[in-house]
């Protein structure tokens, strides 16, 4: 899903900026900058018929506000 998403989304950075070349490094600041942007508002779009499932509208939203933090770990379980 996730490759769909980013081919999608450089298909359309691409049409968007026709007018001028973009070399491939920045074609990719723009895919960092603005992907997560335009996920968000592709996984929540009312618009769209294609049924997205929730995980991935969870992903849309970005990372979690709320940060947990661990002092130690066990790695021998």
């Amino acid at each position: 899903m996730e490759f769909f998403y980013g081919n999608e989304f450089k298909t359309f950075t691409k049409r968007k900026t026709r007018n001028r070349r973009l070399l491939a490094t920045q074609l990719e600041k723009i895919v960092s900058k603005e992907f997560a942007y335009w996920f968000l508002h592709q996984v929540t779009n009312p618009d769209i018929i294609v049924v997205v499932p929730d995980e991935i509208k969870y992903l849309g939203r970005g990372p979690m506000a709320i940060a947990r933090r661990y002092i130690a770990y066990n790695i021998n379980e």
